[in-house]
Formats: structure tokens, sequence, C-alpha cells
């Protein structure tokens, strides 16, 4: 390790802890988990020492075919160019006579060509474009690969696409041994890894975990955007706190990094600090649908220093290198600590700096929500790693990898997937099942043999033509478009909407799409027929938009800190009660009272949702009620709650509903209810038994189950988007399953993906805990403070649709004058 320690010395760096153990546990054989907080040094730990001995053992002449010897996977392309250059000065410093390259989607076919004639050492990629290079002649120039570096684990690991790579790495094993070399080593490195255990498992079997402390404590901070009244009245949401980002980035003379929580809102921040900044101060938009020239343009700007700002999505979140920037701006409360601490991470990236960000509140709700993710953040309460197993659409998908490798038996397609932890509990009749699927299509596919993707000679596997690879490598990867479903006027395609909306549709029900009013006609399985509608007047509330889900971790903060906010403001004086929710809060005067009336107003009709109580709130609105349960169990999870409550009230009388939801609360409004229910009946609809099922048969055959299953169907590579005249159709594919074979193999894996998506699992978990609580119910005749927001968001479709934000912005603070009133206090 003399020269790694020479490359620090030389620039004047001391080895932090966590270089000293990794460069000590590279010595040993085996894989490898690296964690250690962000900024402490993780890339050198790894990448110095293992340069310098590549180096080292490729500096005897040899005649063996040149190949790639480093494999670097990388999450994201924002972090592949970053890396490039990174190692390429640690080559440098180390005066090694190694190559670095990266290979992405984005990467021009001449590029490609250079690579294979010539492959570099040390080669840079990101999950699927490993996969498309294993299945092609390119695969050769990775034949003598001795190391794979998983940069951001966490991130690798998660969800359907960490399942996929799982088995993609077995798939490399089996190309490396088959070429007469070792199995690669493993090496992974993660600031934010958890559970350390599962995750080591998840990179190798028997892998180590190398880890320390000793970086420095994150500094994170809630910015003090002005709040005279917990609902501001200057503009819905974001609007209310411009004036504070944008005084902030006119007196900061850094780069500063904006991360907001959507393209949609990222292109919105981008123009409105514009606006107001002055026009030497360059603002940048970044995120995944900018273009390849769009997103350089960006990083030209950083590495220039010329950019006041950037305004970004969570794409610049991950481990990029960013030496322009000196601050990190968060708006609105991150979803998790995970997301936060990365966000912090990319200010002044480098070893012994400190992660910092300040968090802008957007309304005393959200700042309530912000001071529990700092608080969860500063006592390092992270979020374990959503690390999935028996998705049977990725298992198809990961057999077809294996396949295109070449022939292979049973045996060895049963080796190569279960070695990746995902599949490790894979048995005989799924793999049979996943086999016959992508044989056959399926009992229920039997009729279309187009759809048969591989072939056996009773003992050997293959791809069934040349057209079947064509496909696997069109199709490749789990990331998939946001779940929509087309809305068509006849013939005429008005757009989409969003999936989850969609499965709140009934026939007759209104919204408005394209600052249009449309009725629904029909909703069939692959799309919505509506016709125009002459009343503005809606009556289906909307989503909550594309932000995240909070996370169990920052509820469970939020809970305490209500319990918190609960204490404070039970007795003494006004002054003194504010004296102690700053306390709690560490915010300003006028944020202070802000919260303050809210908890007034909350507690005047109703009660604060906290660790010792469950509140549910019936609000009688005319002959409308609305039942709006404080679970805060997020909004994805709680949109489950909601579709069960809806569901078995159906069933036991026959009454339709609607549903709003955010990350506090279920609203599930009945316009046909006579009578309030007591609390042996809420108790029965919002219990945790047989939640599962009341889902499932709330979603069968519905739009939302099959938006999801055209998903699926691309995971598993029976249907891809591209339109050739004359195709099967998934909403086709769907009904014929649903009709001929109800435990099709696509059909389990809709169900289990349906159930997984939209956070079944937290949803029972969190009823559960709920039902041993004491509960608070209460009857009212307005919203209470705290569900403003759902019955804010239930309005969306009604208001004008030139403003929609301003209009909403007027009615949340119109329901919170009354509310305030009822406390006595002046909203």
């Amino acid at each position: 390790m003399t020269r790694a320690l020479g490359w620090l010395i030389a620039r004047a760096m001391t080895p932090t802890l966590i270089q000293r153990a990794v460069f000590d546990a590279l010595g040993a054989p085996g894989a490898l988990l690296v964690t250690a907080p962000t900024g402490s040094g993780k890339t050198e730990a790894v990448m110095l020492p293992l340069l310098a001995a590549l180096d080292e053992r490729l500096a005897a002449p040899s005649s063996a075919p040149a190949t790639v010897r480093i494999l670097y996977v990388a999450p994201v392309r924002a972090l592949v160019d970053g890396h490039v250059s990174r190692l390429r000065e640690m080559v440098s410093g180390l005066d090694a006579r190694l190559r670095v390259d990266a290979r992405t989607g984005d990467s021009s076919t001449q590029h490609r060509a250079r690579l294979r004639r010539s492959p570099p050492e040390v080669l840079i990629t990101t999950p699927e474009t490993l996969g498309v290079m294993l299945a092609t002649e390119t695969r050769a120039m990775l034949a003598g690969v001795e190391c794979v570096v998983l940069d951001e684990v966490h991130q690798l690991a998660a969800g359907k696409r960490g399942a996929l790579f799982a088995a993609t790495l077995e798939v490399l094993d089996a190309h490396v041994v088959a070429q007469g070399h070792a199995r690669p080593r493993r090496v992974a490195l993660s600031a934010t890894a958890r559970p350390l255990d599962a995750l080591a498992a998840w990179v190798s079997e028997g892998a180590r975990v190398g880890s320390a402390g000793g970086g420095a404590a994150p500094a994170l901070e809630l910015a003090d955007p002005v709040m005279d009244a917990a609902f501001p009245t200057g503009g819905w949401l974001w609007r209310a706190a411009l004036p504070t980002v944008a005084r902030a980035l006119a007196t900061h003379e850094g780069t500063t990094l904006v991360f907001v929580s959507a393209r949609a809102r990222a292109e919105q921040w981008t123009l409105a600090l514009r606006d107001v900044l002055p026009a030497r101060m360059a603002v940048a938009c970044f995120h995944g649908s900018l273009s390849v020239e769009e997103r350089a343009a960006v990083a030209g700007g950083l590495a220039a220093r010329s950019l006041r700002a950037v305004v970004a999505t969570s794409g610049l979140e991950t481990g990029v290198d960013l030496p322009a920037v000196s601050r990190v701006v968060v708006l609105s409360s991150p979803p998790s600590v995970t997301r936060l601490l990365q966000a912090a991470g990319r200010a002044d990236h480098r070893p012994g700096c400190a992660p910092r960000a300040s968090v802008v509140p957007t309304s005393a709700l959200d700042l309530v929500r912000c001071a529990a993710v700092l608080r969860a953040a500063r006592d390092a309460d992270l979020e374990d790693v959503d690390m999935r197993a028996f998705d049977l659409d990725v298992a198809a998908q990961a057999v077809l990898a294996r396949v295109a490798l070449g022939p292979c038996t049973r045996d060895e397609i049963a080796r190569t997937l279960r070695g990746a932890w995902p599949f490790r509990d894979l048995d005989d009749d799924d793999l049979d099942a996943v086999l016959n699927y992508l044989a056959t299509g399926g009992d229920g596919l039997a009729a279309y043999p187009e759809l048969a993707r591989v072939v056996s000679d009773g003992e050997r596997w293959a791809l069934s033509s040349k057209r079947s690879l064509r496909k696997y490598l069109q199709g490749i990867g789990t990331i998939v478009s946001d779940v929509v479903v087309p809305v068509r006027n006849g013939a005429f395609t008005v757009g989409q909407v969003e999936g989850r909306f969609a499965g709140l549709l009934e026939p007759g029900d209104c919204f408005v799409l394209g600052a249009r009013t449309w009725r629904v006609a029909t909703l069939s399985a692959g799309e919505i027929q509506v016709r125009p509608a002459r009343s503005a007047k809606t009556t289906v509330p909307s989503w909550a938009g594309s932000r995240a889900a909070q996370s169990e971790r920052v509820s469970a903060s939020c809970e305490r800190v209500w319990r918190d906010l609960d204490e404070a403001t039970r007795e003494g004086s006004r002054d003194a009660q504010r004296d102690r929710v700053r306390a709690v809060l560490a915010t300003g005067v006028e944020n202070t009272r802000a919260v303050h009336q809210l908890v007034r107003a909350q507690r005047a009709v109703s009660a604060l949702p906290t660790t010792e109580r469950f509140v549910v709130e019936c609000v009688r609105d005319g002959k409308r009620l609305h039942v709006v349960a404080f679970t805060l169990a997020g909004a994805t999870a709680n949109e489950v709650i909601a579709r069960a409550i809806g569901a078995r009230v159906r069933r036991a009388t026959g009454a339709g509903c609607e549903v709003s939801v955010n990350d506090e609360c279920a609203c599930v409004t009945f316009a046909k209810l006579a009578r309030a229910p007591d609390e042996e009946t809420l108790r029965a609809w919002l219990s945790p038994h047989e939640l599962f099922d009341d889902l499932l048969d709330s979603l069968d055959g519905g739009v939302l189950a099959a938006a999801y299953f055209r998903e699926v169907a691309r995971v598993a590579q029976l249907w891809s988007p591209e339109r050739h005249r004359g195709a099967v159709t998934p909403g086709l594919l769907y009904d014929v399953l649903r009709k001929h074979d109800p435990d099709h193999l696509l059909l389990r894996a809709l169900r289990f993906t349906l159930w997984t998506a939209l956070d079944g699992p937290r949803a029972e978990r969190r009823l559960t805990e709920l039902a041993r609580r004491p509960w608070h119910i209460a009857a009212l005749a307005a919203p209470s403070a705290l569900s403003i927001p759902v019955f804010a968001w239930a309005m969306r479709d009604a208001v004008a649709p030139d403003d929609p934000e301003a209009a909403l912005a007027a009615a949340a603070h119109a329901l919170f004058q009354r509310a305030a009133a009822l406390a006595g206090d002046d909203a």
C-alpha cells in the first residue's frame, strides 16, 4: 500500500480512518463492503491500492489478450464522467500505465468500437450497459475482469433494478469463469448502507464489512422563510419560499446546488430564479429528461465555476464529485434521511469536509416535517435499502441474460440465478414456471407462438432466434417510466394521467386535463375514454404529485416531533408555549408563531397524531362524509389503506367513495353514508387483516392494475413499447390471462408488484401498530387544521385551470382561517 499512501502524502492529505482500514482489508482475499460517512475518502481508499496492485501485475510483458481488469459500476450516468477524470488523476499520480475509460448508453458508436478494439484496463459503466455488453460480442473485452467495484451500492442493490443487477453480476462471473479465470472479486462502497449484514450478503456470500466513523458530523440547518400563517397566502407551497432562496443565492458567491423533488419543479424553480436574480448570476437546470448535450453543458458550467446555482433532481444527489459546489439547499422536506445526507454530501465533497445543507420549509406543516428529518439525520437514523426478492418478472429477464451468454443447461441457469441474493431461495417449481413462460408464453398465451423467446433440445437452453436476442437487447433493464394511462376522446389522444389517479376513476367522474374538463365514458385495461364535460365542476380528487412518499424513519420522527409539540403547548402562557415550540423546532419567531397556530387550531377541534394516540376524524360536509385517518404511514401506504376502506365499505353497503392521501393521512369520502361510523366500525375498516386481498380485489381488472401489468410485461420481456402493426397489446394480454390463466407467471408477478409498489407491507405494519394504541375519534363539521392539505388536494381538479396553485393556496388559507378562529387565533 506504499504507493497509495504516497499518493495521499503528495497531496498533503492524511489517510482517514476508513482509508487505513481498507488498505489493510484489501490485502486479504474475498469480497468487501466499505461503508463510511460521505467525504471520508472511500473511493480513494478502494481505488488507489487496486490501481497500484494492477499496475504492478501488468508490468511484466504478456501475450494474453487485452481485457478490462477492473470494472467500476456506478448507478447513474451522472456519476460516470466524473469518475473517469477522478480515476485518471489517481492513475497519473501513481505513475501507473493504466487506461481508464467509460461506456454508457450515451457512448457513441465510434467510441464503443474503439473500446472493443483496444479495451482499457479500467472501465466505468452502469448496470444496464453491462447487461448489453454481456449479451453481445463485446463481452470478449470482459473476459479477464479481476475486480468489480460497486459504487453507491445502496442504490445498485435497491428495488427490481437491484435484483436484476445481482443476477447480471452472476452472469459476468459465469462468463469470466468460462474463459478459464477466477471469479472476479467484488468491492462495494456506500455512505448510507443499511442493514450492513444483508447488504454484504447481497454483494457476495461471505463478504466482509469494512466500516469506520470519524467523518465530520453533518452540518444541517433549517432555513427560515418568513411565514405569517400556517398556510401562506403568497403562493402554494414552493412560491412562498422563493424570496428566501433567491436572497441566499444573491449573497453567496460560490455555486449552490438546489435540490427539488420532481423534474417539473426543477423547471419551475429554474425559471423563477432567473426572473428574480440578476442576469450575471447564471442558473441552470439538471434532470434525467434533459439531453446528453444539455447535461454536458451544465457539467461544463460547474467545472468553469460560472454558475451561481443549479436546480436539480435526485440525479445529482448520489456520489457526484462537484468541486465547484460550496453549498446545498434542499427545498421542502426530503422524503428520507438517506436522501438528505446524500444531498448534503455534494457540498465541498472532499475528505475532512462535513456534509452540509440548508433545508427550506414551504409551510408550517412542512416545517414540522423538515424538523423531523433533521432530527433523524442528526441521530444517524438511516433507512434500510429496499432489497427485493421473489420478483418473477425479473427472474424471467435474468434467465434471458444467462441464456444470451450462450447455450446452457437448466442446472447452470439455476446456479447463476441462485447465486444472486434476491433469487437465493428460488424453488424448482418457480424456475420451471419461468422457463415454461419463456419457451411457450405460458398456458394462457400458448396461442401466440411469436412470444416464445427460448428453446431447448432437452438438455440445453438457448435463445430461439436472432430476433429474440434483438428484442432482449432492446428491453434490458427494469427502469420503466412512471405508470401512466392514456386518455382518449374517440381516436384523439387527450393526454395521459398517472396510474394511481386513473385507479380512482369511475364512469361519470370528471377531471381536468389540458385545461379542459372531461367526463369518463369507459375504462378499459389499456385506456380511459372520455367526453367533453359541460360543467366545470369536477368530482374526483387528484393525486399528490410525483413526490416520493415519506420513509418510515421520517414518519416515526414526525410522530415524535408532534408528541413534543403537544407537550410544549399543553400549559402556560402563549408566549411560554411559543418559546417551547421554538426550542423543539429550532426555528425563527415568525415560523414558531405559524406552527403554534397550527397546533392550537388542530387541538381546538381534534388532537395531534403522536406516539401516544391514533387520530381519526369524521367530517360531515352536507350529505358527504369524510373519514380522515392520521396514520403517518406515507402517501403510498395511505393509498393502500384508503383503497382497503373503500373496498370494505362497498362490500358491506354498496356505497362508493373518493380517495385523497398525503404522507400524514388517508381521506375517504362517501356521498351516501347517512350515519358516521362508530369506533367498532372504524376499527373494522382500518384493520390490517386481509389487507392484501382487499387491495388486490379493489384493483383487479382496473386501469391501475392494467398499467402495472404493462410494466411487468415489459420487465419480463413479453412486450416492449415499440409499436408494430398487428402487435399484441399489453391490454389484450392482460385480459386474456385474467380470463384463461389467472395463475399465470405474469399475474403472480403483477400481484406481488402491486403489493410492494403500493407499499402494502408498510400499510399492514402501520395498521397493526395503530390497532394497539388508544384511538381519538372526532366528529367534526369542518376539516381540522392538519387535514386541510389533503382536502385542498381533493379540490385540485375543481379549481380554475389557469392558475390552480394560486387557487389552492386561497382554498387552504380560507379553511385554515376557520380552523384558527375556533382556537381563538387570527390566521
